[in-house]
């Protein structure tokens, strides 16, 4: 007849317990900041062909909002600020917000107590909702 020791394989269970918890969360951390990510990527590859507008002079992502300088007015300016909400949020569910601010206010974001913006566009599912870019 054999004899096995009795062993613990842990001595302390909590203390795996906890490890394989914070190893799980740490792989998962990773996912949930990478919507957001993937989201300014597919955002941003959306509106590259703005590049080419020699009016625009930056453009700013933060989440589902949009800031374009503008330097000055090109003569389709609402027709750009139009077109560019429809195809971002064609590409992105939910809410797509377009500002359009002047050039020399880099950092703007929209907040209650914010400088006048030139315009904004809304758009939603491929479809503009709202403007009053003139």
């Amino acid at each position: 007849m054999l004899f096995f020791r009795k062993t613990k394989l842990c001595r302390h269970p909590a203390i795996l317990a906890l490890s394989l918890f914070f190893f799980s969360l740490s792989l998962t951390a990773g996912n949930f900041a990478s919507g957001a990510d993937k989201q300014s990527r597919t955002l941003w590859n959306a509106l590259t062909y703005l590049k080419s507008v020699p009016e625009i002079s930056w453009l700013e992502i933060e989440g589902s909002n949009i800031i374009i300088g503008w330097n000055g007015y090109s003569s389709n300016f609402s027709a750009i600020n139009r077109t560019a909400a429809k195809k971002a949020s064609r590409k992105v569910p939910g809410e797509i917000r377009i500002y359009s601010v002047n050039a020399n206010q880099k950092g703007w974001r929209p907040k209650k107590d914010a400088p006048a913006h030139l315009c904004h566009s809304l758009g939603k599912g491929g479809r503009l909702q709202f403007t009053n870019c003139r």
